[in-house]
């Protein structure tokens, strides 16, 4: 609301205009935005997310606290985050993939960029993460001008990947050399394992164990 008074010629107030506009709408809006804000903040710090915003253009990004404590530093000691910043922390083996990822996801290949890679912790090691993002604005199609997404620390999920892989070469090394046919079954008689020597005594295919469902049935009319 503005009132603005109108004086007359011997400069004493003659009247008053007042102008009223309806914000109901800009109001709602703000508010609308503000819980939109404050879900997204509750999501971030449920996930335990680091946050990135890629300015392209520039190459300039802004991360959250999160992002910088995954690999061992506060925002004060990374500084001025830019790509430059990024490739020298991303693990040189995982750079080629992650940038196919985003040059497909820029032209429209795909609707998101999602990959596992590893960056450099600050005490040496490497730290496997979990980075998805978005093209949050274009300036035109095919022509990003910033990028944001989340990192995810999947350290600890790599490792038991790869103990159970280990754990399952050990057993297969264990029953393939049992002096037995040796198979197992689900209680749907689908095939979950086996050995070479109940493959060789029966004289199996390769192609018959290639196929994603294997059955007991399959077998048998063999």
């Amino acid at each position: 609301s503005v009132i603005a008074p109108f004086f007359d010629d011997a400069g004493n107030i003659a009247q008053y205009v007042s102008i009223r506009t309806d914000v109901t709408a800009m109001h709602q809006a703000r508010q609308q935005l503000q819980a939109e804000r404050e879900d997204l903040h509750a999501i971030v710090q449920g996930t335990h997310a680091g946050t990135w915003e890629w300015e392209v253009s520039s190459g300039r990004v802004q991360v959250n606290d999160r992002w910088a404590e995954i690999l061992g530093y506060t925002l004060a000691e990374l500084g001025e985050v830019t790509m430059d910043t990024w490739r020298a922390l991303c693990h040189p083996d995982d750079l080629g993939d992650t940038n196919t990822q985003l040059e497909r996801h820029f032209a429209g290949e795909l609707d998101y960029f999602e990959r596992e890679l590893r960056m450099r912790h600050r005490d040496g090691h490497w730290v496997w993460i979990q980075s998805r993002g978005k093209v949050s604005e274009w300036a035109s199609p095919g022509n990003p001008l910033s990028v944001s997404g989340i990192h995810l620390d999947v350290s600890d999920q790599k490792r038991l990947q790869s103990e159970l892989a280990q754990s399952n070469r050990v057993m297969q090394s264990i029953l393939d050399n049992i002096p037995v046919g040796l198979c197992v079954f689900d209680r749907n008689l689908k095939l979950i394992a086996k050995n070479k020597k109940f493959q060789t005594l029966l004289d199996f295919p390769d192609w018959l164990f290639e196929r994603p469902d294997t059955t007991y049935e399959s077998l048998i009319r063999f």
